[in-house]
Order: structure tokens, then sequence, then C-alpha cells
């Protein structure tokens, strides 16, 4: 397999590094998958079939190279069979939002609520969005899952409202979602139909989705951001754009990576990262979120270090709708001091 390996890693390196044809300058794209006889297959038949099992894994592989693994075919049977039936869930609106709190770390005050979108598979039961979210990205069907979800969150906020309960509620975005130019007018008109105002709304983006096309990516915010919607950059720490385009972007709050929070209070190059980035966004005018927070010893020392909100199992587990609007009623009337003690235990659902 070795020798296999280093024949694909030539070929592929060769094809990558481009090639003329009548004057005309051309770059390929090449992934590889391979497989080899006897351990992956004695006919013909068997290898070809597995080569191209191996040929979807080498799109996610790091180097764009991946050899077979027995199993697979089961997994990427079960991948098409969720692709297909996540269409149907979409249009059948069969799936539900949950809602995770993000609490204000002085007073413990709940300032908003990340809605999240879960799955009941009829035959397969809880899908993981670990699982469908990607499913969704690979095959062309993102859209139509954000869609799903900002009028199912915006209708929500609505009905919240006509029962005294007025939230700010945040949307995740894909990457082919910020790059589509029909979205901003979409969502303003979702917000008008259910009469919720834009700056209720937050939507939250990841660094590699911006900057697939970062000029587009900003001038798609900024008409968003102009009608009064507001962003949140999510996982930041874990991506790669730059302070000056950061700069650039109309943000209003960052969010901190949880690789960054669950053992911060163990690692102190975990509690630089965490204190360079509050200092950073709080000069440029940002609220941060912590996400992730698990353990009293985070919470602690996100507050010590000057953390905004905090999100995360400590607070709460995402709620169903009527369970939200339960925890917010309750947390409306709650003394401050009371609330945030019991904010900081566990709620097992």
């Amino acid at each position: 397999m070795s020798r296999a390996t280093l024949l694909a890693e030539q070929l592929v390196g060769s094809l990558r590094a481009g090639f003329s044809l009548l004057a005309v300058s051309l770059d390929l794209d090449v992934n590889a998958g391979m497989c080899c006889a006897p351990d992956h297959g004695n006919t013909a038949e068997d290898l070809l079939r597995h080569v191209h099992t191996a040929l979807e894994d080498a799109g996610e592989a790091r180097g764009r190279i991946a050899s077979y693994r027995p199993g697979r075919e089961e997994d990427l049977r079960r991948r098409l069979a969720l692709a297909g039936d996540l269409r149907g869930a979409i249009e059948g609106d069969e799936l539900t939002l949950v809602y995770q709190p993000k609490v204000d770390l002085i007073n413990g005050r709940v300032r908003s609520l990340e809605a999240l979108a879960r799955w009941t598979h009829p035959h397969l039961g809880v899908v993981s969005p670990g699982e469908f979210v990607p499913i969704a990205e690979q095959t062309g069907g993102a859209r139509r899952l954000t869609s799903w979800a900002l009028g199912a969150a915006i209708r929500q906020m609505a009905d919240w409202r006509r029962q005294g309960v007025d939230i700010d509620v945040a949307v995740n975005l894909s990457a082919p979602d910020l790059l589509d130019s029909q979205l901003g007018d979409e969502i303003l008109e979702t917000l008008r139909e259910h009469g919720v105002a834009p700056t209720r709304l937050i939507l939250e983006i990841t660094e590699g989705a911006v900057m697939r096309d970062p000029a587009l990516a900003v001038r798609n915010m900024q008409l968003l951001r102009i009608a009064g919607v507001r962003f949140s950059l999510d996982d930041f720490g874990t991506g790669y754009s730059s302070l000056s385009q950061l700069s650039r972007l109309p943000l209003d709050e960052l969010k901190i990576d949880r690789s960054f929070i669950v053992r911060a209070h163990e690692r102190r190059d975990d509690v630089t990262i965490i204190m360079s980035t509050i200092e950073l966004a709080h000069n440029m005018g940002l609220k941060v979120v912590a996400e992730g927070v698990e353990t009293q010893e985070a919470y602690n020392l996100l507050r010590r270090l000057g953390c905004d909100l905090v999100q995360g199992y400590l607070v709460s587990r995402p709620l169903s709708a009527p369970d939200t609007m339960a925890y917010l009623k309750q947390a409306k009337t709650a003394p401050a001091d009371e609330l945030t003690q019991r904010q900081l235990r566990t709620i097992q659902l």
C-alpha cells in the first residue's frame, strides 16, 4: 500500500501543478481513491466498487488521497439514504428547533438564544446535527435547511412575542448561504411577514464561510446589517482570517470556540488565547460569547477575564420551544442573584 500511496501522491501532484492547452492555463483540483488486491477484493468488480468508495472519502481527506476502508459502503448507503430523506423532512416540516440560552456573566440574565436544528428520523431515530448538517452541505441542501431554520425561528419569535416574551434569537448560516445574494431579501421578507424586528435576529457565521469569497460575503452582510440584523462570528480561533479581514466584517459579537473553554482552567495557553480574544473584541466594540461552558471553574475564569456572555450545559441544555418559554418566564421574574445561582446548576433533561 505504501507504493500505491507514493504513486497516487506523484500523480495528484503532477496534475495539480497545472498545464497549458492551446495557450490556456488550466488548474485542476484532483482527488484520488485507492484500493489493493487481495486485501480489498479479488475481482475487478469488487476493486472498482471499493475504489469509488475510497474516492468519496478523498474529498474530506487532508491530502485529498484516501485508501479504501472496509465497512465504508454501509456508511455511504446511510448517507445517501439520509440525504434523500432529509430533503423530504425539510419540505414536510418534520425537523424541530431547540434553543440554548446565552446568559450575561454579570447578572445571569438571558440575553439571547441560539436556535439548533434537530431531526428524528421515522426509522433511524435521532440523527445528530453533526451527521445531517454536513450531508446537507455536501449534497447542496444547506440552503433549504437554512431557509427552513430561519422560517421556523422567526415564526417562533413572533409566537413568543404574542405571549409577552421578546428575545433575540441566533440562527446559523453555512458558507453557501452567506454567498447567496437572495438570502437577504428572503430574511427581511420573512421578518416583515411575521412582524419581527430585524434587530432581534442574529446570524452566526464562521471564518471559513467568509473566506470563500470575503468581498461578496461582506457585501451581503452589510445589506442585512443596514436593516438591523446582527452578526456573530462563530468558532472564533479555529479559522484563518487575518485581523485586517476581521476588522472589515460588520460584526456584533465573537464566539470563542469550545475547544479553548473545556480545558482553560488546566492549560495556560488557552487562557492566554481567551484573554487576548476578549481584549481584541472589546477594542473593536464587540461582545464576547464563550460556548461549551460546562464547569464552574470555566464560568469563574471567564467572569474574571471579562467575558460578556456564556452558553453551555452549565447554564442550560438546548430546550424545546415550550420549555424555553417556561425558562424565559422564570428568568424574567427571578431576582438576579437567585437566577445566577439557579443557572449555575446543570439542568437535567
